[in-house]
């Protein structure tokens, strides 16, 4: 999920070099309104249940993305982002014992894998075509929240979730 391929493929199907910037800014303006209601519900939930919605919410958007509703898959980016990340945080915060070490890995690690995974559906688009991103990208969400799920079935909510 990198929010230039949304970008890209908004102005693939037609959207105007003026409306672009209109789709980062409801993307980050998703991510501004749901930020302390995603903190809330993580409160309330655990984050393993909110980081598990955040991928739904990715595949929701890709999947509006390929239907050509680039407005709601810009939202859903948003929304996928913003609570992702925040569950992530959490767990970290509650889980970690070095706090500081954890968080410089956690943050090395998403730089890293979203470099080494915008090569790698670049390249997908560029041998195959856009619909082959869609696939490769549903899955790789699908086995993700499939084993969010399967670890909340057998190790259930926890207090430090």
């Amino acid at each position: 999920m990198n929010d230039q391929y949304f970008l890209l493929r908004a102005r693939d199907m037609g959207m105007t070099l003026a409306q672009i910037p209109l789709l980062a800014i409801t993307s980050t303006l998703t991510q501004a309104l749901l930020s302390y209601y995603s903190g809330m519900l993580i409160d309330k939930l655990g984050s393993k249940v909110m980081l598990l919605l955040s991928y739904l919410f990715a595949m929701f958007s890709i999947a509006a993305l390929a239907y050509g509703l680039v407005w709601i898959a810009f939202a859903l980016f948003g929304a996928f982002t913003v609570v992702s990340l925040n569950a992530m945080r959490v767990y970290i915060s509650k889980n970690a014992q070095s706090q500081g070490f954890v968080y410089g890995v956690f943050y090395g690690g998403v730089a890293i894998f979203s470099a080494t995974g915008a090569l790698f559906v670049g390249e997908i688009w560029a041998r195959f075509d856009f619909l082959a991103v869609v696939l490769f990208s549903l899955v790789g969400c699908g086995i993700v929240a499939l084993l969010l799920l399967v670890n909340l079935l057998i190790k259930g909510r926890d207090i430090k979730s």
